[in-house]
């Protein structure tokens, strides 16, 4: 019960500055990987992000979890019903396109192309974009 507390009446704030520190510490490393010679696995580059991705599917499973707590709570109606489920999957489709990205940089042999590096990209952009354009054309149709 404490966890859903903890992550139920996380402020804004406090969410926003773990992200700008988890993305601080990957743009450090990632200076720190392309200036020197020693390279490091690009793997252990992105842990940062990871993490913080990886806090951000916690708290919408500990939302899940919890169902009905969306009639009860009136601050968060942003994570009721099929909101929760978009959520979720640009959460799995960025983790996706993130370790492609390292299996690529990793392995720089020529059976893995680009294109699959992009593909999950290429579909969270199309996933995006069937979600917000109906909620547009009802809008502007009233």
């Amino acid at each position: 019960m404490y966890y859903y507390f903890f992550f139920s009446r996380m402020a804004l704030t406090q969410r926003a500055l773990t992200t700008w520190a988890s993305m601080v510490i990957f743009l450090v490393l990632l200076t720190i990987q392309l200036q020197t010679k020693q390279r490091q696995s690009w793997y252990l580059i992105f842990m940062p992000i990871w993490l913080d991705d990886a806090l951000t599917a916690l708290f919408i499973i500990c939302s899940c979890v919890h169902s009905n707590s969306c009639q009860a709570m009136t601050e968060m109606p942003v994570f009721c019903g099929s909101r929760r489920c978009i959520i979720f999957v640009i959460c799995l489709m960025k983790i996706i396109a993130q370790l492609t990205l390292c299996y690529k940089l990793e392995n720089q042999n020529p059976q893995f192309p680009i294109y699959y590096v992009f593909l999950p990209i290429w579909t969270l952009i199309v996933y995006l974009i069937i979600i917000v354009i109906p909620p547009l054309v009802r809008h502007y149709k009233d």
